[in-house]
């Protein structure tokens, strides 16, 4: 039903908001025509039909009986947060050694310059792709649909990968497979209504070039050493686009048969258009992977679409770092984020047959995204709601990703073949006991610039401990108080402001307090006097 307060509303917009569009749902069997004014464009979708029309024609249409709903034609973006220059080494270089996302020995994390960087990571802390491709590499025939800014289908690293349209010729104007696009060769422009989804910033390159790069011992390999990319562009060279285009991109994707949707871009309204959208993809077995956001925020907060729309076919994924912690950007959610991969500083291909490093659950999402076709090439199709379960599953737990995903893990492709699912630690919660310390753990007040302090504290006989933090004030996502177990594994962060915050559990009778600052802001520091633990 059409909101009558619509056109109320109307009346107090600015009047560049009332220039902007608006996609209108026509009722099932009625076509644009029927409304009676002037449309901007028309989608004839496959399982409905819309209209975009201009603000001014709302109110002659807002009670049409051909109206199922309306909403504004909202703008959503790409979504890396950090991106280095593009790399200036040859291209026929083997740069496998710097996927660290695919193998980390704790020493091959890039910097922004596809260097080795400086940083010491946690190895193993990868989705352990070389121990998955002793058992799958892929397949041919296998679609995952890259919806972004297009894809440099021309790229070394991507061509022999690139989905190719059979009952299509390139470039003679015509529709040569009566499939409703003219020159659909690797794909579909929702931008420009055209055949050439060429990239424009290299976004959408990279994340096709993590998903399936080929296994050439040259320049970078994806997670799928054999699959059929498809680039379905509606991004501007800007990195933004609207929904009516994001919409037609799924449609088309959803026509040419993909398995699999890999989505890293959001940030816009709600839009029933693009729910009712993605549902339909469901309908039709196809997973539809989706970044969680850059934000640092909490997405069963503030929910971030079209990560967070509760579909069987979304999986929402949040961005860890080399060190085996979330990365500091990534958004997070216990209830809306199903699982983490790798995001920080990943190397892959971008325009022109470059590559570069780039950071964001951007660049999370795309390892996923190959990590499921690993899986469909392997098992064979299955529900989406088997497969996200699978995959949370059989991912690694930790106490890290334990407050943040609904998993409580990261990805592992190894595990995903095998359905191999580790044991998850689950406490009972009336059994935690109160230890208050002789001398609590706490900073000076205010702490310092460069401060480095770590504290070991031991329960005799316990199988979990955690602290409890009286009060912290740190600067947020710089300075960080760290709780690790024995064994040096992250299972909690805390930074920013707040009061009484009881840490995810270490499993054993050892917790590890770490305080760290850097050379900026300096607040008014950390203070523990309670442990907790289960014996």
């Amino acid at each position: 039903m059409v909101s009558r307060t619509l056109t109320a509303a109307l009346l107090i917009l600015p009047l560049q908001a009332l220039a902007l569009d608006y996609l209108v749902k026509l009722r099932p069997g009625l076509k644009a025509a029927s409304l009676g004014v002037r449309t901007v464009k028309t989608l004839s979708l496959s399982h409905s039909e819309f209209a975009l029309v201009r603000a001014d024609d709302l109110a002659r249409i807002e009670h049409h009986p051909a109206v199922e709903y309306i909403e504004r034609d909202a703008e959503w973006t790409q979504g890396e947060v950090t991106k280095g220059p593009e790399l200036s080494w040859d291209g026929a270089e083997d740069r496998f050694g710097l996927l660290w996302g695919l193998s980390n020995d704790g020493r091959n994390e890039p910097d922004r310059n596809g260097l080795p960087g400086i940083e010491e990571g946690r190895p193993g802390a990868d989705i352990n792709a070389l121990s998955a491709w002793r058992l799958e590499r892929g397949s041919n025939s296998l679609k995952v649909a890259v919806i972004d800014g297009g894809v440099d289908y021309t790229h070394p690293d991507l061509a022999g990968n690139m989905w190719t349209n059979p009952g299509e010729i390139a470039g003679n104007g015509k529709d040569d497979d009566g499939n409703g696009y003219i020159d659909d060769v690797h794909g579909w422009n929702a931008l420009m209504n055209n055949g050439n989804p060429m990239d424009e910033n290299g976004h959408g390159t990279h994340c096709a070039g993590t998903i399936g790069a080929t296994h050439n011992d040259g320049g970078v390999s994806g997670v799928m050493g054999n699959v059929r990319i498809m680039a379905v562009k509606f991004l501007n060279g800007r990195g933004s686009g609207k929904t009516s285009d994001a919409i037609e991109g799924i449609d088309y994707a959803i026509k040419m048969g993909a398995d699999i949707m890999s989505n890293s871009w959001g940030g816009g309204p709600y839009s029933r258009a693009l729910y009712d959208t993605i549902k339909h993809a469901s309908s039709k077995g196809i997973l539809f992977v989706a970044a969680a956001g850059n934000q640092a925020n909490d997405n069963d907060r503030n929910t971030y679409y079209p990560a967070g729309y509760r579909l069987p076919n979304i999986v929402a994924v949040a961005a860890h770092a080399f060190t085996d912690a979330l990365a500091n950007f990534s958004n997070r959610g216990n209830n809306t984020v199903h699982i983490a991969a790798p995001g920080k500083n990943i190397l892959s291909t971008t325009v022109g047959g470059g590559h570069a490093v780039l950071s964001g659950t951007s660049m999370a999402t795309p390892h996923v995204s190959g990590a499921l076709g690993l899986l469909l090439a392997k098992a064979g199709r299955m529900s989406p709601a088997l497969a996200r379960e699978r995959l949370m599953m059989t991912s690694i737990p930790a106490g890290i990703y334990r407050r943040h995903t609904i998993s409580g893990g990261r990805l592992d492709a190894l595990n995903l073949l095998r359905d191999t699912r580790p044991f998850r630690h689950s406490p009972d919660p009336t059994k935690w006991e109160k230890m208050v310390l002789e001398t609590p753990y706490e900073t000076d007040h205010p702490y310092g610039p460069l401060l480095r302090t770590a504290q070991t504290f031991k329960v005799p006989g316990a199988r979990y401990v955690r602290v409890v933090v009286e009060r912290f004030e740190l600067e947020r996502n710089y300075d960080f108080l760290t709780v690790k177990d024995a064994q040096g594994e992250v299972v909690d962060r805390v930074t920013g402001k707040g009061s009484t915050l009881t840490s995810e559990f270490a499993v054993g009778d050892t917790v590890v307090l770490e305080f760290s600052s850097d050379t900026l802001t300096n607040g008014w520091g950390v203070i523990v006097r309670e442990i907790q633990f289960i014996r």
